[in-house]
């Protein structure tokens, strides 16, 4: 397996290290600043509910609907939040890894037998699709099916 990948690294890794570069925009940066910027109006709106309340402007009921309304928004917004982040941390994780493992495949020579020290380093787990195939899914992200002899 290690061996298909030094010999290929030019038409499988390269190509998908430039595409998980690109892949990993703005768009996700300013959709988390725009979550921010709503965060922080939904706590402004919380503050005025309980000033008003304080100041005995609203009934106690229709500040607990509204601050349950806005509680609902925050947490919403919040998970919404949470899961770009760990998006971009994962997608950093998986540039790291894929450049990693081109820059090994880019130096090395064909290996003459199993290294656990290098598998251990590029592979996360192994499939077994059947008693013919089974599969290497990398910490890069990619799984490489492999033919059983």
């Amino acid at each position: 397996m290690m061996n298909k990948l030094i010999f290929g690294h030019a038409f499988v890794l390269k190509p998908l290290l430039a595409s998980l570069r690109t892949l990993h925009s703005d768009d996700s940066i300013t959709v988390i600043q725009d979550l921010d910027t709503k965060l922080a109006e939904n706590a402004e709106h919380q503050k005025t509910l309980a000033y008003l309340l304080a100041k005995k402007y609203l009934e106690p009921a229709v500040y607990q609907k509204g601050n349950n309304e806005l509680l609902q928004e925050a947490e919403q917004w919040q998970h919404q939040k949470d899961s770009l982040v760990d998006f971009l941390n994962d997608d950093n994780k998986t540039v790291r890894e894929t450049r990693k493992l081109l820059q090994y495949t880019c130096k090395s020579k064909m290996l003459m037998g199993f290294d656990g020290a290098v598998f251990q380093q590029f592979v996360e787990q192994i499939l077994v699709y059947s008693r013919t195939y089974i599969g290497f899914k990398l910490k890069c992200g990619i799984t490489l099916r492999e033919r059983m002899v």
